[in-house]
């Protein structure tokens, strides 16, 4: 859930050129779909799981993987409620994070703008801190020796700097990254999503692609997305789908 795209960011994209918030090449985008499953064509056999390759094409450097950060590499709720607690003296938990919009509710903000006013002061912003969850990166440097990681994350301009000193730091291994609100816009074969508005858009954009939602407190089902709990489950959807390309 890319928080510079989660909660209290715009629900349409700002008025400015897309550019500016795109690096990078173009990139495909990972979508999943329960709802929308492709019949296999006759000379085939249907993949291993509940889970169409859609249009995935083979391609000498696999899959494209669209790959969410906050809420899905980065653990956001963490990081940000630990520079919280520090700074005021406070006892939050991550668990107390049940919803989209419910990060003001548990702190003295008033506002998301004073949230961010905060969280981005100091030396860095709180995207320079925040911890991983456990089994990220490490799958994703294994997904990376067969297929193509592509990072696609909604950030307002001052997050994307502390961000891709994250991302160099954590020596992630995608080989695009794109800074953009609309996450449709970046085709991906299998896209890794937590937030509820961008899974939604996804599945009807790119119905012919398979979109996972990474299950989280603040996001519910959504039709024509998978359903992973965690990064092994998300590696054997790549596995199914990337099988079932090569048939």
């Amino acid at each position: 859930m890319d928080r510079a795209e989660y909660r209290g960011q715009p629900a349409q994209p700002p008025s400015r050129p897309a550019a500016r918030y795109r690096v990078a090449h173009e990139i495909p985008t990972l979508q999943g779909s329960l709802r929308k499953l492709r019949s296999p064509s006759p000379m085939r056999s249907p993949p291993s799981r509940a889970h169409s390759a859609g249009s995935a094409r083979p391609h000498p450097s696999g899959l494209r993987l669209g790959i969410d950060l906050d809420g899905v590499v980065a653990d956001f709720n963490q990081g940000w409620i630990s520079r919280y607690n520090d700074h005021f003296d406070a006892a939050l938990r991550p668990d107390q994070v049940v919803t989209w919009d419910g990060l003001v509710p548990i702190t003295h903000f008033c506002d998301m703008e004073e949230f961010w006013a905060w969280a981005r002061a100091g030396e860095c912003s709180v995207f320079r801190e925040l911890p991983l969850y456990d089994g990220a990166m490490e799958t994703l440097a294994r997904l990376a020796r067969v297929h193509r990681p592509v990072v696609i994350s909604s950030k307002y301009d001052w997050a994307i700097p502390d961000t891709l000193e994250w991302l160099a730091e954590h020596r992630c291994p995608a080989r695009e990254i794109h800074f953009v609100w609309d996450k449709t816009s970046v085709d991906c074969d299998v896209y890794l999503e937590d937030a509820p508005h961008h899974l939604t858009a996804l599945a009807r954009a790119r119905s012919d692609r398979v979109i996972c939602r990474m299950v989280r407190p603040w996001n519910t089902a959504v039709p024509g997305t998978v359903d992973v709990r965690d990064w092994a489950e998300f590696a054997a959807v790549v596995g199914d789908v990337a099988a079932a390309a090569r048939t």
